[in-house]
């Protein structure tokens, strides 16, 4: 979660650069990190959009 004032400004699905300090808040009664920006910047989408997991490190710990 990203508290900004002018929040809604920005589109569903848009990418951007956040700058601003992590604090505690919370979400429908949920205790959860928010991000208190301090500047948001749009960017361009990259060139692979998703992050994939990569299971190979835990196989060493077995």
């Amino acid at each position: 979660m990203i508290d900004f004032p002018s929040a809604q400004n920005y589109t569903k699905d848009m990418w951007v650069k956040v700058t601003g300090t992590i604090q505690n808040g919370s979400y429908n009664g949920n205790d959860i990190f928010t991000i208190k920006a301090t500047q948001i910047e749009k960017i361009a989408a990259p060139s692979s959009p998703y992050i994939y997991p990569n299971f190979e490190p835990l196989k060493e710990l077995n």
